[in-house]
């Protein structure tokens, strides 16, 4: 049963790093655009 948990909260782990890794990249390539759309 332990090890049945550990691993669910080791794949719930991967699943944030992914989602928020997925959420990071559109918001820094707006970030960078902005930046570069002024010059």
């Amino acid at each position: 049963m332990e090890e049945y948990i550990a691993l669910l909260r080791c794949s719930r782990f991967q699943v944030n790093k992914a989602y928020s890794r997925a959420a990071y990249v559109p918001a820094f390539w707006k970030k960078i655009d902005e930046h570069y759309g002024d010059e």
